[in-house]
């Protein structure tokens, strides 16, 4: 399951939460003013699950843009720094952008066509055994024949288009399972012309359990304060 389709349920729950107390005034609170007085607590319940659900977005938000395992995965050090270079590496160049595709986001892309067999780009680095990896990718191309781009993840082949189509930068991705020391390689090759590669990742990605119980701690924490609140005011 992606983070995306995780994440949108969640927040919409937490909505709910808050639609539900406003239109009830749920919750109510007494305090010693001369006589014993009850006073509604929605709205200061209202403003800490707020509180609780900006509070959870901004972990979320953290986690959805976890941290690249790739190193110069865009390639804007104009060269290939971090990755290694195999197989037919012939007509493969790191290229700014005022020459040819350009590149997707930055400075710098890789302009790829090798003949006859793929090239291939590969870094190693150390995950999470068990943990869901994001590969991720942007192709562009011109249509011709024949040429491909493979993502290959520990030696198995995850991702193939074959032919890469004539069109602009596209995101392509596939999700592995990381076993805590893991190698990507992308292959490319393209015989008469040539194609474009670009922002390159590899990042985790938290498991649905993983949000809810980030989402019911802050909850939590926040009922709690809430509870302790009003049993101060109670006392007074």
């Amino acid at each position: 399951m992606s983070a995306e389709a995780t994440v949108k349920p969640l927040f919409g729950l937490i909505a709910a939460i808050l639609v539900f107390t406003s239109e009830r005034n749920l919750f109510t609170t007494w305090q010693w003013s001369g006589d014993w007085v009850r006073t509604k607590g929605g709205r200061a319940m209202r403003k800490l699950l707020a509180g609780v659900a900006f509070a959870a977005t901004m972990a979320l938000a953290g986690q959805v843009s976890a941290a690249n395992l790739l190193v110069n995965g865009s390639f804007e050090t104009g060269d290939f720094t971090g990755w290694t270079e195999g197989g037919n590496f012939s007509y493969t160049t790191v290229e700014p952008n005022s020459f040819g595709y350009g590149a997707e986001q930055g400075n710098y892309y890789v302009y790829e066509g090798p003949i006859g067999s793929d090239g291939t780009l590969s870094q190693t680095f150390s995950d999470m055994p068990g943990a869901t990896l994001l590969i991720s990718g942007w192709i562009a191309g011109n249509g011709t024949i024949p040429s491909d781009v493979n993502y290959i993840f520990d030696g198995v082949t995850v991702f193939t288009l074959n032919p890469v189509p004539s069109q602009g930068y596209v995101n392509y991705t596939a999700t592995v399972r990381a076993t805590g020391l893991d190698t990507f390689t992308v292959g490319f090759r393209n015989d008469p012309s040539f194609d474009a590669l670009d922002n390159f990742s590899v990042t985790a990605v938290p498991e649905a359990s993983t949000w809810a119980m980030m989402v019911l701690g802050f909850a939590g924490l926040g009922f709690a304060g809430f509870r302790a609140r009003r049993t101060a005011v109670a006392a007074l």
